[in-house]
């Protein structure tokens, strides 16, 4: 009897230290079908935002997802990247009930026998169908993934792929990948999300379509600075505006553009 118990403590044991061990989510595909919002907006511009928003966790050292919502609000489509997900819902899916939008999680690691963490797209339009593409993992267990969805608007299918790359070994391939997918996506096309890469990086510039407009920094023009690694890039789109909240509910800014097709 002493036996068994020690063999099954053991074992429960055994299986929580291995279901503790981050794993890569698989790629994943699909439709997200429903009906848009009705809120009514111009559709000579869209509103669109990039958000690392670090779990909800602020500055201060307070996780509130409260104060997310209100830093996105009023944005057409958002791409997320550090969001969390639990056992109930994920992050993505609270922000988008917040503020009225659709949403589309996208899970890179899996950790206690579910989607621990992930990217996500939040948007007041259909979406045709959304596809996710691993990317090389070079070391470590940061899995990175990029995700394109078709999203339908009136006259036109946006090309959008939201991302998040390493910080380290490994990110130049990422990025190479990345942005020559992005320059073969059909017009209109945006690249959103935390690239991790400075407008400076050799392979950026290497890599980078030239049709591409940093939308983020046309925007904000002199209240750029080098060191932003948030992007949003727009290729078949121009730009009419934008701007940015610094960090403080997240530890990188939120970002926002105002585009237009061309």
């Amino acid at each position: 009897m002493t036996f068994l118990i020690i063999l099954t403590i053991v074992v429960l044991s055994a299986i929580l230290f291995w279901s503790a061990i981050p794993t890569r989510a698989a790629a994943r595909s699909g439709v997200l079908d429903f009906m848009p919002s009705q809120q009514k907006r111009s559709r000579q511009s869209l509103q669109v935002a990039t958000y690392n928003i670090h779990g909800a966790k602020g500055m201060d050292g307070i996780r509130n997802l409260n104060r997310t919502a209100q830093a996105i609000r009023g944005a057409d489509i958002i791409a997320l990247q550090e969001v969390h997900s639990s056992w109930k819902s994920n992050q993505a899916e609270q922000l988008a009930t917040a503020v009225g939008l659709e949403h589309l999680f996208v899970p890179t690691l899996r950790r206690w026998f579910r989607d621990y963490r992930g990217n996500g797209l939040l948007t007041r339009f259909p979406i045709k169908h959304w596809q996710t593409h691993l990317l090389p993992n070079v070391k470590g267990h940061r899995y990175r993934v990029y995700s394109i969805a078709e999203v339908v608007l009136d006259n036109a299918i946006l090309s959008i792929l939201f991302t998040h790359l390493h910080t380290r070994q490994g990110r130049d391939q990422q990025l190479k990948i990345v942005l020559e997918h992005f320059g073969s996506l059909p017009l209109p096309a945006i690249l959103v999300g935390d690239l991790n890469t400075t407008g400076n990086d050799p392979t950026f510039a290497k890599h980078l379509p030239a049709d591409a407009i940093d939308a983020v920094g046309s925007a904000l023009g002199s209240q750029d600075t080098p060191e932003r690694i948030d992007w949003i890039l727009a290729r078949g789109l121009d730009v009419n505006g934008g701007g940015y909240m610094g960090r403080g509910v997240s530890d990188h800014p939120y970002y926002w553009v105002e585009v237009f097709q061309v």
